[in-house]
């Protein structure tokens, strides 16, 4: 369990006091996000707001869980 932390986010030192796990914990996502199917390939749409239409960014997700992987791999070492 983890221990609660206080997090300034206009303090950049504070960051160093984060796993960055913890700090991915703590974020809060400001974005609207959807996943869609295109043929045979799956990709998260970020948009920029709740209310635009146009995502601004398109990730496969197979990208997405090979950097997971990575991540999940790192911290365990």
């Amino acid at each position: 369990m983890d221990s609660l932390k206080v997090f300034d986010p206009y303090d950049t030192t504070s960051l160093t006091l984060f796993s960055p796990l913890a700090l991915l914990k703590a974020s809060r996502p400001t974005t609207k996000c959807r996943f869609v199917r295109h043929g045979d390939t799956v990709h998260l749409l970020v948009f920029m707001n709740h209310t635009s239409d146009v995502p601004f960014l398109r990730l496969p997700a197979d990208s997405l869980y090979k950097a997971a992987k990575a991540f999940m791999s790192a911290e365990l070492q």
